[in-house]
């Protein structure tokens, strides 16, 4: 946001949107330059091979964050801000650790965004997001056996009954 100076918490985007393997990767292009000070997204390098954290509070309640006792367990030390001129394309892992730094400009810091994952990865929960794309198969063909990854992922709300307002909405609900 531009010169609101807020911040995106520490989190990971799949316990939002569950599949049955995580291959799924946002890709994001910068359409101006972002700086430092233009509050870039940030990343944990490896994080994406380590656990998956559970983005609850105490009692439960969703907050899409990772609690500080866990980002306790991170060297937060070592990330790396995403920055780069017009036309950067970004690559972020759906588990890996990462959070974007407050805005110090009056400008905003577009940025769409967009998922794509392996054809074999099914969504075991609804879509938070869905668009008339969502499924859409841009490469390769249907698959005809869901690749199963082994590692648990903690369940978020079914947001087909609670509604979804984006981790950034439920961080702001946090405060």
């Amino acid at each position: 946001m531009a010169g609101a100076r807020r911040i995106v918490k520490w989190h990971q985007d799949i316990p939002a949107w569950p599949h049955t393997n995580y291959s799924p990767v946002t890709l994001g292009i910068y359409l101006d330059d972002v700086e430092a000070e233009t509050g870039p997204l940030t990343c944990v390098p490896g994080s994406h091979r380590g656990p998956i954290f559970v983005h609850r509070d105490d009692t439960g309640a969703w907050t899409g964050s990772i609690s500080d006792a866990d980002m306790a367990t991170l060297d937060v030390a070592t990330a790396q801000d995403l920055t780069g001129p017009v036309g950067t394309v970004i690559a972020i892992h759906c588990r890996t650790v990462h959070a974007s730094r407050a805005n110090l400009t009056d400008r905003v810091r577009p940025v769409p965004l967009f998922v794509y994952s392996s054809a074999d990865a099914f969504a075991w929960m609804p879509a938070p997001t869905p668009t008339s794309h969502t499924g859409d198969i841009v490469r390769g063909e249907p698959a005809r056996v869901a690749h199963l990854d082994p590692t648990p992922c903690p369940v978020p709300p079914d947001w087909s009954r609670q509604g979804y307002g984006s981790i950034f909405v439920a961080q702001m609900a946090e405060d």
